[in-house]
Order: C-alpha cells, then sequence, then structure tokens
C-alpha cells in the first residue's frame, strides 16, 4: 500500500503507537550506502525522542536480508520467552523495494507486523504497491503509480501465452476472414444466376432443333427477336439487381468497421454473421493484452532512481516539528551523493537543492532568535549582579571596547556554491586539480602536457606555482580570495563552464569547515575502504601510508602461509574477511555521522586521497591504452589482473560502479569535439582472485540516468544468464552491478554483447 509524502505523519505514528502499547521494538534494514546512512541517522533521532526501542540491522544484499527475515520467523514460531517476539514493526531503507516483499511471513494475513519500506532503487515491485495493507510506501511522486501493473494482469498475460502464439500463427486468416465470406457469397450468386442463363439457352436451342419447318421460318425469326428483346431485358434487370445487392453488402462492412470498439465488445446477436463478431472480440482482447504487456515492459524497462530516503526521513520529522541542523545537514549529504553518482538528474538535484536552501535560512533564523533570547538574559543577569558587585578602580577604560571574533558557531550550514575539485580546502590547489575527475576528463592531467594547462591555468588566476602546491590553509590570504574570485570566469575561458554548481558548507569545529561534497568523499572512503579501518590508531595519528604497508605486508605473508593449505579454505577465509571488514567499515561510517572524531576526519581524508589516486591510476591507463571495446549497444573493458594492491578498492561495488563512471565520463569528455562519436553506456568486469568470479558494473553516464531513460543493464544480466544457465552470485539491492563465476563469465558476456 502506498501513502502520500504529506501523510507520512500518520505512518511513524502508528509505528510509535504500537510499540509503546506494548513495549515492543523496531528493528531496522539498512543498505550499505551513505543515503542509507543517513536516513538512519535521522530515523534514530525520531526513535531517541519518543523512547522507541530498536535494532539495527545492517544487510549488503538480498540473501543477508532473508537470512535475517528467516531467523526472526524461527523466533516466532518456538515457544517461550524471546525478545524478537516483542518486534511491533519492520523499517527497511534502500533494502527490498525491488523484490516482492508481500510474499514474507510478515505480510500475512492476521499478521500484526508493521513493515516501513523506504527504497530509492526503482522500479518497486508492483505487488509492493497494490497487495498488503500492512506493508507501506510513502509517495514521492517517483513511483509511476499510474503505470503499475497488477498481479492479475501478469498472470493473464503468463495464462494466455498459448492462444495468442496460435492466434499469431493465424491471424492472417482471422483479419481477412469476414471479407472473404462475402466475396464467397457473391461468387455464388453469380454462379447460379450462370447456371439459369446455361439452361436456358440449351432449352433454346433444342426448341430451335425442333421447329425445322421452312414456312414457318419468317414468323420465327421476328419470334427470336422478340424473345431476344425480353431476355436482353431480363438480363439487364439481373445485373442490376446483383450490383444492387453488392453494394448493400459492401456498406454493411463498412457499418460494421466503423462502430466503436466498446460496441464490439458486447454479443452481437442481431448480426446475420456470428461468426466474425467473435472473429472481433479476438481482435480487441487481442489488443488489450498488448497494451498490458506494453504497460508492463515499460514498468520494468530499466532501473533508475527516486528521491533520496533522508529526504522521505526528513520529510516525517518536518511534519512531526523535529526538524534540527543536523538532520537537514545528513539530507544534504544523501542528496549530494546521490548527484556526485548520476544517479539523479540536474532538474531533481535543483528541486532538492530549492527546498534546502529555504530550509537552511529557516533554521538558521530560528536559531540565531535563540541565540539573541539566550544572550539578552545572560546580560540582563549580568547588569542585576553588576550593581551590587562593587567594581574595583582601574586606569583605563574597557567600555567600549568589542571583542569581534571570524570564528563561526558549530552545526551551522552555510550557502556556498562548491567547484568541481576534491578536497581542495583540505588538500593542495594544485593536486586537487590533477586528480579531479571533471580537470581529468577535460585536460588529461594525468600526461604531462595536460598539467601543462593546469599550470597556465594558475598563472591566469595569479597563484604562484609554490602556494598552489602548499596545504590550502597554508596558503596566503590573498591568493585565497583571488582564487575564489577568479576561478569561474577564467574556467570559462579554459572550457571549464561546469565546475562551479550550487552547494552548501558545514561548520565541523571552530577551525575546519567542510562542504557537502567533501563529506560525502570522506564517508564514502570509508565504506569503499578494502581493509578493517578499527586497526588504525585514531588517537595516535598513525601514518596511513605504513598502515597500508604492514597491511600489505601481512597479507601476503598469510597467502605464503596458505600456499601449502587447501585453497577452498583459504577462499572461505578471505571471504568473511571481508564481508567482516564492510561491516567494522559501516559502523565506523555511522560514528563518523555523530561528528565526535575529529581525528577520523583526518584519516577519512586521507583515504579519500589515495582512492582518488586509485581512480585515477587503475582509469586512465585503460584510456591511454585504447583498451575500451564497443558493441552495438555500449562499450566495456575486462580486467583480468587481481595481483595489485590498488585495485582491491574496487572489489566493492560501490567504488566499481565509480570506476565506470570515472572511465565513461573520461573518455566522452575526451570525444566531445568529435562530431561522429556516440555516446554508450559502458560495462566494467574486474576479476577478483579470492572468490574465483568477475564483478561486473553496467552505467549509464551523466544526465542519462533518470526516469526518463532508464538503465537498462539488470534487465539484460538476467536474460543473458537465463539464456546461457549462468548463476549469479551477488544479489544486490542494486540490480545493475552482478557478480559471476569465473567459469560462466565468458559464455554470459558473449551472450550480453548480443542482447
Amino acid at each position: 500500500m502506498i501513502i502520500t509524502i504529506e501523510n507520512a505523519r500518520s505512518c511513524y505514528e502508528e509505528i510509535v503507537n504500537k510499540c509503546k502499547k506494548s513495549n515492543g521494538k523496531v528493528v531496522i534494514f539498512v543498505g550499505f550506502d551513505i543515503d542509507s546512512l543517513c536516513s538512519l541517522r535521522i530515523l534514530i533521532s525520531l526513535f531517541r525522542s519518543d523512547n522507541i526501542k530498536y535494532e539495527i540491522i545492517p544487510v549488503m544484499n538480498y540473501d543477508q536480508l532473508d537470512l535475517k527475515l528467516e531467523e526472526f520467523k524461527k523466533s516466532f514460531e518456538t515457544i517461550g520467552n524471546d525478545s524478537n517476539k516483542n518486534i511491533k514493526a519492520f523499517v527497511m531503507i534502500n533494502c527490498g523495494g525491488t523484490r516482492d516483499i508481500s510474499k514474507y511471513w510478515f505480510c500475512e494475513n492476521g499478521s500484526e507486523i508493521y513493515c516501513l519500506l523506504i527504497d530509492v532503487h526503482r522500479p518497486t515491485h508492483h505487488n509492493n504497491i497494490n497487495e498488503p495493507k500492512n506493508l507501506i510506501l510513502i509517495n514521492d511522486n517517483k513511483y509511476e503509480i499510474v503505470h503499475c501493473p497488477k498481479d492479475e494482469d501478469l498472470v493473464e498475460l503468463e495464462n494466455e501465452i498459448d492462444e495468442e502464439e496460435y492466434d499469431e500463427e493465424d491471424g492472417g486468416v482471422e483479419e481477412n476472414e469476414i471479407d472473404e465470406e462475402y466475396y464467397e457469397e457473391m461468387e455464388n450468386e453469380e454462379n447460379d444466376n450462370l447456371d439459369q442463363e446455361k439452361m436456358e439457352y440449351e432449352n433454346e436451342n433444342k426448341n430451335e432443333e425442333e421447329d425445322t419447318d421452312p414456312r414457318n421460318i419468317d414468323l420465327k425469326i421476328e419470334e427470336e427477336e422478340k424473345e431476344n428483346l425480353q431476355n436482353q431485358n431480363k438480363e439487364n434487370q439481373k445485373i442490376q439487381k446483383r450490383l444492387k445487392k453488392k453494394s448493400e453488402k459492401l456498406q454493411t462492412i463498412n457499418e460494421e468497421n466503423e462502430d466503436d470498439v466498446d460496441k464490439l465488445l458486447k454479443p452481437i446477436n442481431e448480426t446475420k454473421n456470428k461468426k466474425s463478431a467473435i472473429i472481433d472480440e479476438k481482435k480487441i482482447k487481442k489488443r488489450v493484452r498488448m497494451l498490458k504487456r506494453i504497460m508492463v515492459q515499460n514498468y520494468y524497462s530499466g532501473n533508475y532512481f527516486g528521491y533520496p530516503s533522508a529526504y522521505i526521513v526528513y520529510k516525517i520529522a518536518e511534519q512531526l516539528h523535529r526538524e534540527v541542523m543536523q538532520t537537514l545537514w545528513y539530507l544534504i549529504i544523501a542528496m549530494t551523493d546521490h548527484y556526485l553518482q548520476c544517479h539523479i538528474d540536474q532538474e531533481l538535484y535543483d528541486d532538492l537543492y530549492n527546498e534546502c536552501h529555504k530550509e537552511v535560512l529557516r533554521l538558521n533564523q530560528s536559531k540565531s532568535r535563540d541565540l539573541n533570547s539566550n544572550t539578552r538574559k545572560n546580560q540582563i543577569k549580568y547588569e542585576e549582579r553588576s550593581e551590587e558587585i562593587v567594581q574595583p578602580d582601574s586606569k583605563y577604560d574597557y567600555s567600549n571596547v568589542k571583542i569581534v571574533t571570524s570564528n563561526k558557531e558549530r552545526n551551522t550550514i552555510a550557502l556556498e556554491s562548491d567547484y568541481r575539485l576534491i578536497l581542495f580546502r583540505h588538500w593542495n590547489i594544485y593536486d586537487s586539480f590533477v586528480y579531479s575527475s571533471y580537470i581529468m576528463g577535460n585536460y588529461m592531467t594525468w600526461k604531462e602536457y595536460g598539467r601543462e594547462e593546469v599550470k597556465k591555468l594558475l598563472t591566469y588566476i595569479g597563484i604562484p606555482l609554490e602556494e598552489a602546491r602548499q596545504k590550502y590553509s597554508s596558503m596566503k590570504n590573498e591568493f585565497k580570495t583571488s582564487f575564489n574570485n577568479k576561478l569561474v570566469n577564467i574556467c570559462n575561458k579554459f572550457n571549464l563552464n561546469e565546475i562551479l554548481f550550487h552547494s552548501f558548507i558545514y561548520q565541523y569545529n571552530q577551525k575546519t569547515q567542510l562542504s557537502a561534497s567533501d563529506f560525502v568523499y570522506c564517508l564514502a572512503s570509508i565504506l569503499d575502504y578494502p581493509f578493517s579501518i578499527n586497526k588504525i590508531d585514531f588517537t595516535s595519528g598513525e601514518n596511513l601510508n605504513n598502515y597500508l604497508e604492514v597491511e600489505d605486508e601481512t597479507e601476503a605473508s598469510e597467502e605464503k602461509e596458505t600456499e601449502t593449505e587447501s585453497d577452498l579454505d583459504y577462499k572461505n577465509d578471505e571471504k568473511i574477511m571481508r564481508i567482516n571488514n564492510k561491516f567494522e567499515n559501516f559502523w565506523t561510517a555511522y560514528d563518523f555521522l555523530s561528528f565526535k572524531h575529529p581525528n577520523l576526519l583526518k584519516v577519512s581524508i586521507d583515504l579519500a586521497l589515495k582512492f582518488q589516486k586509485a581512480l585515477s591510476n587503475k582509469g586512465t591507463p585503460i584510456i591511454d591504452k585504447r583498451a575500451i571495446s564497443v558493441t552495438k549497444n555500449f562499450r566495456y573493458h575486462v580486467m583480468n589482473t587481481d595481483n595489485d594492491d590498488e585495485i582491491k578498492y574496487f572489489h566493492n561495488p560501490l567504488s566499481l560502479e565509480k570506476l565506470a563512471l570515472f572511465i565513461l565520463e573520461t573518455y566522452n569528455a575526451l570525444h566531445k569535439y568529435d562530431k561522429k562519436f556516440i555516446k554508450k553506456p559502458f560495462v566494467l568486469a574486474i576479476f577478483i582472485a579470492a572468490s574465483k568470479s568477475y564483478l561486473v558494473a553496467g552505467v549509464m553516464g551523466n544526465s542519462n540516468y533518470s526516469d526518463k531513460e532508464k538503465n537498462q543493464f539488470p534487465i539484460r544480466f538476467r536474460l543473458s544468464a537465463k539464456k546461457v544457465s549462468a548463476r549469479l552470485l551477488l544479489n544486490s539491492f542494486n540490480d545493475c552491478i552482478v557478480e559471476v563465476s569465473k567459469e560462466d563469465f565468458v559464455s554470459f558476456f558473449d551472450e550480453l554483447s548480443l542482447v
């Protein structure tokens, strides 16, 4: 069942009331992405304010989700006191929307468990929208409810496949059957008339043979002439009658063809030809089935993204009047993450930005009023106390002295445009230009002449190379101001017209400011990190380079030790280690959003810079070596090597999608002046030796990933796997990324290039 976003508060209040009546709890399933983390943080703040018990369960794919739900089902079926029996509601954030959740045990009739499904992935399964009453979805105007099919429509299409095939085989006979019957009747009538004429002609010949008397020849000639005239008149009359009958029958045919479709569906008892009415009914039923099939195909024609889940949860907080700066910042982070990954188009991002813009102004005004009222109260108290306290004698009068500070208050959001330069406030400007994806795509900065263009651009701005290679915080203020004032105008001369976009800045502490894009890069670096980030000593500030070297050495020693052991045991151990590392990094990212770990911020910045360098080091050689192949529908590249440390960054589905998008955008930008160049989607496959499989990601590119032009790779992946009987190992929430075993990969990819 789906409800409007204006009534989202009622859904939340229903969960709260159920939990308070019987001291129940809420189980929250959450996916492994930034939007899910931000939505989780907002939702937890609401549950805490209402004193609701909750349990957080992160899940990476549908297999883990099914396993956890099966465990809860067993706990409900067992006899005894179990804490899981107090579950009153499930909340699924960015997990479960694309599959049929209505078939699970908690959606059966008589179940008291309430399920709230908040998923940014589209299309949502039609049964989740149509069937159960205790499964609730909040409409963000991206669900395509008008075109959503019903389960009955799919059942009808499946049951009528055989009948439809028969109709297709004999369709040409049915269409012309009515006309053929009319023409057959006309031919039969003409043949009857010809038979009558033959009979008359034979009788006339017989009479002529019998009457051979010469005396009567003259009389007979006269009689014959009269009879011939009469016969001609009769023939003319017969011909006129035939023409009238033909014209009448043709008129009836035209009248029947001009009837409405609704009249043809009704039983036609008045017409003489009942068979033609049955044929017309079949034609219209066939058209209805065709329209239903088109509706189903359009609904499931490809994947796209709706509004961020954090937007829906923030709307619930807004309707409850519990929105604060932190919850708004979570929404801004989720919105920026989807925008940077090209999950949403520019139009949707502008709509979200305008709403956040209004919220920032409103919340800043309310916060300033609170601060003014508090300072006024403190000032009154101080004046009352100052009348009682005797001031000591002093030579100097400090009454006119005012303290002016440039430090801003913590946890405030400012409206400020941002540049497509990665972490330039926490790095140096030169390296930020060289390693930013947007600049690399336009100037090929991994090559020498591209870096010369960057130096030329910096000289136009008026920043010396020595200053540009210093940390941004250590630069002189005059160069900072010239950078901010001149960058946009000079970049337009260098054909970097899209370097600026509207964004927000968050005051992390008194010294540190983070833009929304910087925060996304830091948070994503924690989730994409291939090892356990908890092994880094945040308090001592251990050097990240040394940590990575130690990590690689330990892994190399483990490989040497396990060479003599079973390969299967080593494969399982490494796979378990990878999964455990992901869960540990998830909780580290969850703590990072609490703004309580300044050392974690430094480490995440270093991780983000290392990830961006790895992105450049692995993506640019593919373009330089012209290793991108082309098929009819997409371009692709297969990475068969797994002996590099940097490549382990991309064993994660989210990071592999970023690498594929980086290669596609850079490749398209290098060919933007080629008129014959045709933009196509891109498929990137990478070999993972630990699991002996290939991870495959399909991306559409910038400004193409919307509900108007959907990503059709999930359909192509499933069709290709079905035709070659290949088993897809990764049952991810994002169907655009799949995992295929090494044995099935060649046949799978060959079939994919033909689909």
